[in-house]
């Protein structure tokens, strides 16, 4: 028991794995982009195809789970975030 944290150590880094590991609400979803930094059409249209290369996985793992009794949800492009925002 002696090896354990206190229990003020413990609180602490419960709060800290919580508030890190949750959505943020300002996240920005994976392929999209507040900055207009790439306005070039050939830029663009690679956005573009991006775009809906993650759109077809994200169906994909969604037709997949539709049988599951606990559907795979954490590599949804739709709840990856385009960074971090650590």
């Amino acid at each position: 028991m002696d090896t354990l944290p206190d229990v003020s150590q413990t609180c602490l880094e419960m709060a800290i794995t919580w508030h890190l590991g949750r959505p943020q609400p300002d996240a920005i979803p994976l392929g999209h982009y507040q900055e207009q930094y790439f306005t070039e059409s050939q830029a663009q249209e690679v956005i573009d195809k991006f775009r809906q290369e993650l759109k077809e996985i994200e169906e994909h793992i969604l037709t997949q789970n539709e049988g599951l009794e606990l559907p795979y949800l954490f590599l949804l492009p739709s709840r990856i975030e385009n960074s971090i925002t650590i």
